[in-house]
Formats: C-alpha cells, sequence, structure tokens
C-alpha cells in the first residue's frame, strides 16, 4: 500500500484511500518482487554515482556507519550527492540512527529491500566486484572483521571464506554465543557444499 500511495496510485475517499480513477494494478508475486519493483524504479532515477553508492552501502549490510560509507566509495571511485541520505530517508529506503541528522549513520528500512538493492547491482554486473570492494576496505583496516566471509563467499572466493568462517566460529563460541556460533557454522557447511558441487560440475 504505502508503495501504491508513493506513485500516487491512491486517492482519499469518503470511504478512504480509493485508486485512482483509470489506474491499473497488477498485485506482485510476493513481498521480495514488491521491493524489487520500488527499488527498480527509484535506481532508475539515480545518478549514476548515485546508484553505485547505494549498491555498496546495500553490500556492507543492514547498518550504515558514515565514514566507513565514505571510505568505500572513495575506494571505488565514486560520488554519491550531499543529499543522496535525505533522499533515500525522504522515500522511506533508510531510516536515520540519529534524528538530527546522518552523522550517527542510518539503517535500511527492511531486510528484503537491501537484498533487492545487492540484486539491482547483480543484474547490472556489478555485485562481485562490489564485495571485492568491501573485501579490500576491511583487509586495509588491518583486523579481523566477521563480515569478511560473507563479502569473500559473494565474491566467489568460496574456498578462501572457509578458513575465516572457522575462525568466527571460534570467536563465538569463546564469547559465550553458541546460537551465532551455530548460524557460522551453518553458513561454513552450505560454503562446503558449493565447492563440492561446483567441483562434480
Amino acid at each position: 500500500v504505502q508503495d501504491w500511495i508513493s506513485r500516487k496510485l491512491l486517492v482519499p475517499s469518503d470511504a478512504g484511500y480509493t485508486l485512482k480513477p483509470g489506474a491499473s494494478i497488477e498485485l506482485p508475486a510476493d513481498l521480495g518482487a514488491v521491493w524489487s519493483d520500488r527499488v527498480e524504479r527509484v535506481l532508475t532515477d539515480l545518478g549514476e554515482d548515485d546508484v553505485r553508492s547505494t549498491e555498496l552501502a546495500a553490500t556492507l549490510g543492514q547498518e550504515i556507519h558514515p565514514d566507513e560509507w565514505d571510505a568505500l566509495c572513495r575506494l571505488a571511485g565514486v560520488h554519491p550527492s550531499p543529499d543522496l541520505t535525505v533522499h533515500l530517508t525522504r522515500i522511506g529506503f533508510v531510516t536515520q540512527l540519529d534524528d538530527k541528522n546522518a552523522e550517527g549513520g542510518w539503517i535500511f528500512a527492511h531486510a528484503m529491500l537491501r537484498e533487492a538493492i545487492e540484486q539491482y547491482a547483480e543484474t547490472h554486473g556489478r555485485r562481485q566486484s562490489h564485495h571485492e570492494m568491501c573485501l579490500a576496505l576491511l583487509r586495509s583496516q588491518g583486523q579481523f572483521d566477521q563480515r569478511i566471509p560473507r563479502h569473500l563467499c559473494s565474491a566467489g572466493q568460496l574456498l578462501a571464506a572457509l578458513k575465516p568462517f572457522r575462525h568466527l566460529v571460534h570467536i563465538h563460541l569463546a564469547s559465550g554465543d553458541h546460537r551465532a556460533a551455530a548460524a557460522v557454522l551453518l553458513d561454513w557447511r552450505t560454503t562446503l557444499k558449493k565447492l563440492g558441487d561446483n567441483n562434480r560440475s
């Protein structure tokens, strides 16, 4: 419904909101399709650097810290518009973690939205390179980052991801977070299975 409102397909009436005269809508197959359609419309209207900057943010994760995002954009050679985060906030794509400004960071409105943006990057042949850029940035920090295994997998470096996955399992076990350790162990096993399937093919 929010998507229909943003597209000005609904108008107020005595009984509430009704479909605008002459407008036609087609219900999507699932929520993923709703987000994908909306991402397609929004990103198509942005400049190239703003599109890639938004994709890079989605590649980083659900919660974005401005300094890290700025460093990633510089590494990728893209320059987001000064008001990009304001625009993304206004259309409901992100929520500011600090109500006063974007200096405190921001978070994507929904995990499926972030995934739809990553899929948009995949469709345009940029997803793997985005993950490679994230890897380069995280490795430049000189210490292990828990996001490294995920970026390795998404960059197609499955074998290289196995050791970091095991290291992450040990980190979670040492801290007593057995649920997180189990989740990472599942990712490790899934990666092993993909490697086996690739070798058989």
